[in-house]
């Protein structure tokens, strides 16, 4: 593990955990069930025992190769004071500026304090293709403190060893990199109808050695860097219009993929919660790209935005929305950045008691800024990439829970060399000592 400050922060969050175990009351007795989790629920281990059926492994246009890849996925999380709810899920991408591919929500005050710590692993074996075999690790970390007077405070971190999918270099591999992520995130209720909020994240991105002579990828390695301010105005008991400002400065080790930068972004969004069976929030920006260290490159200048809607039409049925655009880093050489435009939407249906039905879908659109010389062409790349997956959760017992689904993948590239097609199956078991039932995969 090469991050010192992610464990330093661990370190310091476990102590922090610590001192709530001494601060909470004692009851007279302690019950196995207290401790694991059935109970006090502060302890949840599990274990996922899988495999998956891939048509294209490769993820290339021709030349095809299958395989069966068997994936054992152990887990543990600890929460205090207890809870059966997953204290955070962070939706982090090493191409996208300060990690964050979506904004944080604000913290949510329950509780004077939560603290929670877990450990992910996923590992990978091919039954034919062993060279193959891959495996991940995740680490996270959060503290938050409300104080009374409106100050909240939330610290989070991670650290991941894993590796990028197939695909999104031009050589068909695996990369594999570290990352180690800090995100702090200050709230002030001002008074009862402005909030002050301030956040800043540093992102620390390691890619694995590589020779001389794969130049294009080498470079990836970077410090990212990102501040941003809000300030809240409630128009309604649930609703608040805001305006944030946001910078993030981008520094690579050397400048060879791509050249340092930094960004501005403004913007001007809203949030409501107008019944409890709806949420979302919408933001609509202008972002500016300055090379400041490339006279050669002129400021980028791109409408950005981002959306997110959450609604439950009965109890049994949902429907979430995601919608996004923003500025991605480049992992083709010769190109500058990547304007990439997305939406995502999935739905969850209750079948039964412990049957559950669920869709997703998800479509991105990618434009590499710079042109790119492939097969003879020379161009600007654009890639439009559309994934749909149906599934099924059958839930044996609370702690007991079999997924079945089916994933279709197609990425349609103006260089035909980057299109690929892949179909795949997969089947897992899941035992564990907290309910999933309300947790969906898109893996």
């Amino acid at each position: 593990m090469k991050n010192k400050y992610f464990w330093i922060f661990l370190i310091c969050l476990f102590g922090f955990a610590i001192a709530a175990i001494a601060d909470e009351p004692k009851s007279e007795e302690t019950t196995g069930g207290d401790i694991f989790g059935k109970g006090g629920g502060y302890i949840h281990p599990s274990l996922t025992v899988g495999g998956i059926y891939s048509d294209n492994i490769f993820n290339t246009e021709k030349d095809t190769r299958d395989d069966f890849i068997w994936v054992i996925s152990p887990e543990i999380w600890l929460a205090l004071p207890g809870t059966r709810i997953r204290a955070i899920d962070l939706p982090v991408s090493p191409k996208t500026p300060a990690g964050f591919t979506l904004s944080r929500p604000n913290p949510e005050v329950f509780r004077r304090y939560q603290t929670y710590l877990s450990y992910g692993g996923d590992f990978y074996r091919y039954t034919d293709y062993t060279e193959e075999d891959k495996e991940s690790h995740r680490f996270d970390g959060l503290f938050q403190y409300n104080f009374r007077g409106g100050l909240s405070v939330e610290l989070v971190g991670q650290y991941v060893d894993t590796f990028d999918p197939v695909g999104v270099a031009p050589v068909t591999r695996h990369d594999e990199y570290t990352e180690g992520l800090f995100n702090a995130i200050l709230t002030y209720d001002i008074t009862e109808k402005f909030k002050l909020r301030l956040d800043y994240t540093h992102i620390d991105l390691k890619y694995e050695d590589r020779p001389l002579y794969e130049i294009p990828l080498i470079g990836r390695d970077r410090q990212d860097n990102g501040y941003s301010g809000y300030l809240f105005f409630k128009i309604r008991p649930k609703t608040s219009i805001f305006a944030q400002y946001r910078f993030i400065d981008i520094d690579y080790d050397i400048n060879v993929l791509a050249d340092d930068s930094e960004e501005h972004q403004f913007f001007g969004g809203v949030q409501w919660r107008l019944t409890p069976k709806s949420k979302g929030s919408l933001k609509l920006g202008y972002g500016v790209k300055d090379f400041h260290d490339n006279e050669e490159l002129d400021d980028a200048n791109n409408f950005i935005f981002e959306g997110e809607l959450r609604h439950f039409f009965t109890p049994k049925t949902s429907l979430s929305l995601v919608g996004f655009g923003r500025t991605d880093e480049t992992t083709i050489y010769d190109t500058n950045y990547v304007l990439t435009y997305g939406l995502s939407a999935q739905y969850n249906q209750r079948i039964t008691e412990k049957l559950s039905g669920h869709l997703f879908f998800s479509y991105a659109w990618d434009q590499y800024q710079g042109e790119i010389t492939f097969d003879g062409q020379t161009k600007q790349r654009e890639d439009d990439l559309i994934r749909m997956r149906p599934s099924l959760r059958y839930e044996f017992t609370r702690w007991l829970v079999a997924d079945a689904a089916y994933m279709y993948t197609k990425r349609d590239s103006n260089f035909s060399i980057f299109d690929f097609t892949e179909n795949r199956f997969s089947l897992r078991i899941s035992l564990s000592l907290y309910n999933r039932s309300s947790e969906i995969s898109d893996d």
